[in-house]
């Protein structure tokens, strides 16, 4: 089992063809933890792309070769669909946004009621934690000030983390070991949906699809309820 793990290619014997069994996935980099996890627990080989959504999508418009795309949202997902970069996807988790700050909460910070006059980081607005954070604060009359937004939910956890910034708006599931995550008051009512599908140029149809059977599957579902996010479609 270990050798085929580790085995990238395989060449069909006599025939001069080059396979593989290993998933080339773009991911929203939210998935950075848990998708790795999926892999090697179903035993379904993958290498991985993290970026923003809407950056991944980019990439594929613009020819990048991959098997399986995975997004944050469904408003970037039908935009793939919508260019013809992916077949038939399917939703296999919810996320919901949440206020990302030091670890140990050194300010207190619980709402944001909380962040004015603190130096706050949010995703830019194409990106799917950018739209929902510009949707909840709507939703509330609460105008947001950042002092930068990020094309990926990694990054504001990274400014986060280093100091630069008080606090961050991204997922519910981006806690580490240097930020704390705090549940933001209405977010249950702009849940995020996750979805994944096949791209349509991808040179291996048949190892995507066991990638996402396994995202999909008793394994991948358990793991990511596990990191917290919501499950089932």
């Amino acid at each position: 089992m270990l050798a085929a793990l580790a085995l990238a290619t395989v060449t069909l014997a006599g025939c001069g063809i080059t396979t593989t069994n290993t998933a080339t996935v773009f991911a929203a980099s939210s998935l950075a933890t848990v998708f790795p996890q999926i892999s090697d627990a179903a035993q379904a080989p993958a290498t991985f792309s993290f970026d923003g959504s809407s950056g991944l999508v980019d990439q594929l418009a613009g020819g990048a070769p991959a098997d399986v795309l995975a997004t944050a949202d469904r408003t970037t997902m039908d935009r793939a669909v919508k260019a013809g970069l992916v077949g038939t996807p399917r939703q296999f988790a919810t996320n919901r946004l949440a206020i990302v700050v030091a670890r140990g909460n050194p300010l207190s910070i619980t709402d944001l009621t909380d962040l004015t006059g603190r130096k706050l980081v949010v995703c830019a607005p194409e990106v799917p934690c950018g739209r929902a954070a510009a949707q909840i604060a709507a939703d509330r009359s609460i105008p947001l000030r950042p002092v930068s937004q990020e094309l990926k939910v990694a990054d504001v956890v990274g400014k986060v983390a280093s100091g630069e910034a008080d606090a961050g708006l991204a997922y519910t599931t981006d806690g580490t070991d240097r930020v704390s995550v705090v549940p933001l008051p209405g977010a249950e009512r702009h849940l995020t949906t996750l979805w994944i599908a096949v791209v349509t140029d991808s040179p291996h149809p048949a190892v995507a699809d066991a990638f996402i059977s396994a995202v999909t599957g008793t394994t991948g579902q358990t793991l990511l309820r596990q990191r917290g996010f919501g499950t089932g479609g």
